[in-house]
């Protein structure tokens, strides 16, 4: 820390009458002691305090009165005072629109409320433009799930959460235990789907999660599919992480997408669809993902829906790009319900720092969606 002898006597001199006003001992429209009271004071010569008033006088802190007396200026309102800024990396086209929707939710929940949502991509800027606006004054901030493992955006939301705006992350990461966190139940997510798998006869079920990691909520889906397979007396398969090929941002998949997304799967999934100790049941982390397996199991000599089950998740299967290659819906998918994540977020951002619990979780339960007419 700097200490008082290094600084400058012009330095100490503002530093000081900043700490008054901070602590409340000067307050908006109270006067400064004359240039020579303040100089006797702290102990400077009375041209230095001029100079040091000066420079707080440029910076909008104080103001003058016919010319000769100062006092501290009223408040500023800042030009973000009712932005909220919304923290995405996501670039959505309304061809994928079930992705956004909770972003969408929580625009329409803050211009009802009188507020002015900003978004801001980490990805197309610099770290310390994301800390800078901390110190632009805005109303808050709401971090999405996309956004949640940037490297920056972690680091932002423990300033951000310090300096006493209100701040809600679409997460439930230990890593925002600081922050006000929101996010489906996907434990109960998962379980409820794998529940339904099992009452439909499934009695190996393969967990197919076409991610090269695990994070935390892939953690907590296995959580609930190893539950209701314990509760059922069945056999817990080893998970299966692929690296598959992805799309890139808002681009829509074309046909040569989808045909080499599909055999990279069933690359994968091959052992497991032949033989005699083959899988009956398969989980996936996405519709989409639902609907290329459908296509692998098919090429493999499986009819979905009939020799083989798929549970979904996120019930998009027939609004996702996918769609258009490949009709068979999932024997079942899971509504998150991103519209009801949404208002959860605005509204906890609502409550703001005078809640209680600043470290509180929000699950927001999700609705199972059994599709006994599913068929290709």
């Amino acid at each position: 820390m700097e200490s008082e002898i290094s600084r400058s006597p012009r330095d100490k001199v503002v530093r000081r009458v900043q700490e008054w006003i901070k602590s409340g001992a000067l307050r908006p429209g109270d006067f400064l002691p004359s240039e020579r009271q303040l100089a006797d004071q702290l102990g400077v010569a009375r041209l230095t305090a001029r100079y040091a008033l000066i420079d707080l006088q440029r910076e909008g802190i104080l103001e003058t009165v016919n010319r000769k007396r100062r006092l501290v200026a009223q408040a500023r309102r800042s030009a973000l005072a009712q932005a909220v800024i919304l923290v995405s990396t996501a670039r959505y086209s309304p061809a994928i629109g079930w992705e956004s929707r909770v972003q969408v939710q929580v625009e329409e929940d803050l211009q009802r409320q009188g507020f002015n949502p900003m978004l801001f991509n980490p990805r197309a800027s610099s770290p310390d433009r994301l800390y800078a606006l901390l110190d632009e004054d805005p109303a808050g901030f709401i971090v999405f799930a996309d956004a949640s493992e940037h490297p920056a955006v972690q680091e932002f939301v423990t300033r951000a959460v310090a300096s006493g705006r209100p701040v809600v992350v679409q997460s439930d990461s230990e890593q925002f235990h600081d922050a006000v966190r929101v996010t489906s139940d996907h434990e109960a997510g998962a379980y409820e789907l794998t529940r339904c798998l099992i009452d439909r006869g499934c009695r190996r079920i393969l967990r197919f999660w076409a991610r090269p990691v695990k994070t935390g909520w892939i953690e907590r889906r296995d959580a609930g599919v190893q539950r209701a397979l314990t509760e059922a007396g069945l056999p817990i398969l080893p998970e299966l992480l692929a690296a598959v090929m992805d799309r890139q941002g808002e681009e829509l998949p074309d046909q040569y997408y989808f045909t080499s997304r599909t055999r990279q799967m069933l690359g994968f999934l091959y052992e497991h669809l032949t033989g005699p100790s083959r899988v009956d049941g398969i989980l996936v982390l996405s519709d989409p993902d639902a609907l290329s397996v459908a296509n692998a199991c098919r090429i493999a000599g499986l009819e979905p829906n009939r020799d083989i089950l798929i549970g979904g998740y996120d019930h998009c299967w027939s609004i996702c790009p996918e769609y258009f290659f490949e009709k068979t819906a999932p024997a079942a998918t899971v509504d998150k319900r991103n519209d009801l994540i949404g208002k959860e977020l605005v509204a906890e951002f609502l409550k703001g720092t005078s809640a209680s619990d600043q470290r509180r979780l929000i699950l927001v339960p999700p609705v199972l969606v059994p599709l006994p007419e599913a068929t290709s």
